[in-house]
């Protein structure tokens, strides 16, 4: 009798309990919130109550014995930024919830109820695309220079051999003939880099903090895209979060930067984003350079949104980069650049209005100014020059019915430059003038204007989509047109296969330098392309995709002279001629072949393996000069892949290889001898670079804090310790023995490096 009523005390008592009568279970799943996929290895956790729970393969979890009432929830693994939900948990209530992480830079807590697929586009219009979001960008990204833009280095079909500057080329094109378009508006020249200087380097402007994705169209561009024959780089700058202020820091060996964001009112309707970072290259170089290089930048950039009413969407974006180089060379000549200075600064405001859902406004301002200023060691001035741009773009979405849908835009822009070039080698000496002379002196200004439209239509119930339209461009300055009729083709052979086919025609006006620079000519016309692609593309699995791409691009009025290098004519050395030596009749080709095998996924690993082979070949006719092209590189390998071995390892890896480019001029020699000697010669493009070959690898730790998360990384670039040369322009000529001396370096040895990154 008593051992009973001993009993039922104790269970009343508990029964009383709070801490045993109204804890609760809160269970369910962790998904990607851009493709819906379950996360596997992730911390959830109420830190206040020391409860946590890591999720499985299917993304579940369960945490017991939660304390009802107002509680935090942390969510968070490697590669993956830190998710902070507030919750009221009622009493005797278990709770089921899906919560929806992002990348790293995509810190959003606001949940996304419409997820895409591993493959979905970001430019839908487009049969082609290649995107990275940000865990691939920051885990492709030199930890030299912790430049997003080096990533695309290792996409399928990409070819760069030059580890000191973030310039790529894409099926025989070179920087110059792609298009950096940045939300939308193209930007000129989006690098830290040095005005006609070819050894210093270059770093992209962006933080990989501001950027959502990076997207490269390299065959069937849509019309909304113009004035380039190459490819485009579509870059997409993120929304910040709106529910609390959220900051990253990151420190490594070479550089910093640091990323804040959050709420502008109660009410969440605005939000802004801030980032900055500073190099420290400039003082390592100093100690590790026997001449004093040094090459410093910082750059910082915002963003502010505003969604004054339903449908409506107010943003401003502003960029400022300006960037340095100083050197110290006792013996160096009067000619050599030793001081420069260099900025780019874009200002863009925009207006989304969606009246509906199946129509889509934007009016976009934008303002891009690009300045440069070297001089010499004597403080003498070498080169000056001003650009700025000026722009109005308005472009209109709408899906018509379930089969067609229409897009049209108009876009003016006022381009100004001005510019002096000074120059005091003496070509015939070999040896410095005794004065600075002007080989250009310039202001001029003009305008650019397009209109585009563009049809889709689909049939088959999705399987068959045709994209046909064109886009109009004018040039005032040279009163030149260009009519650039597109069109592109989606055919799904069966669920899992799917055939594409795109023609394209492309323009790209000359620039102010082409027109009336160094080497000039005012009556330079429009480059012209014609691109043809052919694509298959077959799902090995939801997440695993082959695709083998053919591709022909035939250009004309290509803008060269044979006049602006040294050559050998006869027996007889010809240098540079300044002067109206520019000239648009060159014609070319590039074609070729590439497979990509791509899986993309949350979970286990992810990453591609490509291989291209690609020709590109030109001819003046004029000279009858055959060539291959600047950026012809015969096999291209390109692979990445990561892994997330627990919630807070992440292991990845990237590999590039390339045949590489030719040595740019009419040079002959042996690359591979010691000597590196060279002469002239009649022909060009003779000599080959050396193979290109380099494997990187990096490691991410991820420490989990009571309210914020550390990530600690280590990196080894150039793992294998390959020899990699570059290089540049002929530093001296021997008219006796014709002997050619050209700028070389080695480019980076094995280079282990570190940093840490804290969000909170």
């Amino acid at each position: 009798m008593t051992k009973t009523l001993l009993r039922f005390m104790l269970l009343a008592g508990l029964a009383l309990c709070p801490a045993f009568s109204q804890t609760i279970r809160i269970h369910g799943k962790v998904v990607d919130f851009k493709t819906g996929e379950a996360l596997a290895k992730a911390l959830v956790s109420i830190r206040s109550q020391n409860l946590d729970a890591v999720t499985d393969d299917s993304g579940q979890f369960e945490l017991r014995g939660v304390q009802p009432g107002e509680v935090e929830i942390y969510v968070g693994t490697v590669g993956y930024g830190l998710l902070k939900k507030k919750m009221q948990l009622p009493p005797g209530l278990d709770q089921e919830l899906e919560l929806q992480i992002g990348e790293e830079a995509l810190k959003r807590s606001d949940q996304v109820t419409v997820a895409s697929g591993p493959f979905e586009a970001v430019e839908p219009n487009a049969p082609t695309e290649r995107t990275l979001h940000s865990t691939d960008l920051k885990n492709l990204s030199s930890g030299l220079f912790a430049d997003p833009v080096r990533s695309v280095q290792t996409l399928p079909g990409v070819a760069a051999g030059d580890d000191f500057y973030a310039e790529f080329a894409v099926r025989g094109a070179g920087i110059a003939h792609i298009g950096f378009f940045l939300d939308g508006v193209l930007i000129k020249d989006p690098f830290h880099s040095i005005q006609q200087v070819t050894d210093f380097g270059s770093v992209s402007l962006l933080s990989g903090d501001f950027i959502e994705s990076i997207s490269l169209l390299d065959g069937g561009i849509p019309a909304m895209y113009g004035d380039r024959t190459g490819a485009i780089l579509n870059v997409q700058t993120r929304e910040a979060g709106r529910e609390k202020i959220f900051t990253r820091i990151n420190v490594d060996c070479f550089g910093a930067s640091i990323t804040a964001e959050g709420p502008l009112d109660r009410g969440k309707k605005a939000s802004w984003l801030v980032t900055a970072r500073k190099s420290y290259l400039q003082y390592l170089l100093k100690r590790m350079d026997t001449n004093g290089l040094a090459i410093g930048y910082y750059d910082m950039e915002g963003k502010l949104t505003y969604d004054p009413a339903r449908g409506h969407r107010l943003s401003l974006l502003t960029i400022h980069g300006p960037g340095a180089v100083d050197e110290t060379n006792r013996t160096a000549s009067r000619v050599q650049v030793q001081h420069t200075r260099s900025g780019v600064d874009v200002a863009r405001t925009g207006w989304q209005w969606t009246p509906r859902e199946s129509a889509i406004l934007r009016t976009v301002l934008y303002y891009y100014r690009e300045t440069g200023l070297n001089r010499n060691g004597g403080q003498e001035l070498l080169l000056d020059s001003k650009t700025q741009d000026l722009g109005f773009r308005h472009d209109a979405a709408i899906q018509i019915d379930s089969h067609y849908a229409l897009d049209a835009g108009v876009e003016v822009q006022r381009n100004k430059q001005t510019f002096v070039n000074y120059y005091t080698w003496n070509f015939a000496t070999a040896l410095p003038g005794p004065n600075l002379v002007p080989v250009a002196d310039f202001s001029a200004a003009a305008w650019k204007s397009s209109v585009y439209v563009q049809n889709a239509w689909s049939a088959l119930g999705g399987r068959l989509s045709l994209i046909a339209g064109g886009r109009f461009d004018r040039f005032s300055y040279t009163h030149d047109r260009a009519w650039s009729p597109r069109a592109s083709l989606s055919l799904a052979l069966a669920s899992r296969t799917k055939l594409t086919a795109a023609y394209g025609r492309y323009s790209q006006f000359p620039d102010f330098e082409q027109l009336l620079g160094a080497y000039y000519n005012p009556n330079l016309r429009a480059e012209r392309a014609t691109h043809y692609d052919i694509g298959f593309e077959q799902l090995l699995s939801n997440r695993t995709r082959f695709r083998m791409e053919l591709y022909d691009r035939q250009e004309n009025r290509v803008v060269y002279s044979p006049d602006t290098e040294w050559r050998l004519a006869g027996s007889q050395a010809l240098w540079p001629h300044f002067g109206p030596v520019l000239r648009d009749s060159t014609t070319g080709y590039s074609r070729g072949i590439e497979f990509t095998i791509e899986r993309r996924s949350a979970n286990r690993l992810s990453g591609w393996v490509s291989y291209s082979y690609g020709h590109a070949r030109y001819r003046d006719e004029i000279d009858r000069l055959s060539f291959d092209g600047d950026f012809d590189q015969r096999h291209t390998v390109n692979a990445y892949a990561t892994y997330r071995l627990s919630k807070t390892i992440n292991l990845s890896g990237k590999y590039r290889y390339g045949s590489d480019f030719p040595l740019v001029g009419f040079y002959k020699g042996d690359i591979y001898t010691e000597a590196q000697r060279f002469t002239l010669a009649s022909g060009r493009n003779l000599v080959r670079m050396a193979p290109y070959n380099r494997l990187d690898t990096r490691l991410n730790k991820a420490c989990f804090f009571k309210r914020s998360k550390l990530t600690l990384y280590v990196e080894v670039d150039n793992m294998l310790n390959r020899r990699n040369r570059r290089y540049g322009s002929l530093s001296s000529y021997d008219f006796g023995t014709g002997q050619a001396w050209l700028n070389w370096r080695n480019m980076l040895p094995i280079l282990p490096s570190g940093g840490f990154t804290v969000e909170f």
